[in-house]
């Protein structure tokens, strides 16, 4: 398969300059999509530094309380800006320092699924889910979790059947409907998507990772104008960094899609290199089997960056 430079870039269409090969697209959508899972921002509240201390003097509970909120404001922003692996790390000491903040747990998993290592992340989910005493709260969120794993990793029946069960619970719990329209588009099945995204959409005010899946489905199922509008309305209200880089590249995608190359490279500009765009607009022209224009951008992000050149060169083979 072709190389993009962002594995959180693609999506498809046929309106553009030649029919777009579908099944290269059903490969890397699981890919472009926003699931979400956590229930809060996950930042760490703000204290002064007064109320750590007992008299000017830290005490050893002070201290480590003070540790603990560093640590914690730490792994926070490295998941606000996508470093994903970093963040499950640092959420992993938290959660062995101090194992009776569950959250800190979930947040394990939660940061384990978005760097791609779902088995590991599902096992800790089970670890959230089975703790004691039981919060119900928590434990939802490990099983929403838990489902969009399955999704992740196709077996969408298992994930359809733990999603639904949480809606038994929580009938207006908008992540988790969120993720079946997800799991419904990924298995060719439109119109049910479509009617959960929409659900998701009233519920949660137009959150920006129901608005990038909606848009992905639309995309899938050849509609790019609509796609367009959505992401497009995703991209200003996304808040959090890797959002916003996200939904800026599955609009990238799109417009190269279109045929709306210049519009594809503005979008891309914020968050990656000129050799880097090249090579995904090269892509994208590769996506629509027109492979002399491919070409064309494969060769400049060859002469815009040496370091690019294997990437570059290897998608030129594969021509």
């Amino acid at each position: 398969m072709i190389q993009t430079t962002s594995t959180l870039i693609t999506l498809i269409d046929d309106t553009m300059m030649h029919a777009i090969d579908v099944r290269k697209l059903l490969a890397i959508l699981p890919m472009m999509v926003l699931l979400v899972s956590c229930n809060s921002t996950g930042s760490a509240s703000k204290m002064s530094l007064g109320n750590l201390l007992n008299k000017g003097n830290p005490t050893t509970s002070s201290a480590s309380t003070i540790i603990e909120q560093a640590q914690n404001t730490e792994a926070s922003n490295a998941a606000k800006t996508g470093d994903y692996t970093r963040a499950a790390g640092l959420y992993t000491q938290l959660a062995s320092n101090f194992p009776a903040n569950g959250e800190y747990l979930l947040k394990t998993a939660d940061n384990l699924r978005l760097s791609g290592d779902t088995v590991k992340a599902r096992g800790v989910y089970e670890q959230v889910i089975n703790m004691t005493p039981v919060n119900a709260s928590r434990q939802i969120a490990a099983q929403e979790g838990e489902g969009i794993c399955f999704i992740q990793e196709g077996a969408f029946d298992q994930a359809n059947q733990i999603l639904t069960e949480i809606l038994a619970k929580d009938a207006m719990r908008w992540r988790t409907i969120n993720a079946l329209g997800v799991s419904y588009s990924l298995t060719k099945h439109m119109k049910e998507a479509l009617e959960y995204y929409n659900v998701a959409l009233q519920i949660s005010d137009n959150h920006p990772s129901v608005l990038n899946n909606m848009a992905l489905t639309y995309a899938l199922n050849g509609h790019l104008k609509q796609a367009t509008g959505l992401l497009e309305q995703a991209s200003k209200l996304a808040v959090l960094d890797s959002q916003r880089k996200a939904i800026a590249l599955n609009l990238a995608l799109v417009y190269g899609m279109m045929g709306r190359m210049q519009e594809a490279e503005n979008v891309s500009k914020p968050y990656l290199t000129k050799a880097a765009i090249y090579n995904n607009l090269g892509y994208y022209a590769e996506l629509a089997n027109n492979k002399a224009l491919a070409r064309s951008y494969f060769e400049k992000a060859l002469t815009a960056s040496a370091s690019h050149y294997q990437k570059a060169y290897d998608n030129m083979q594969k021509l």
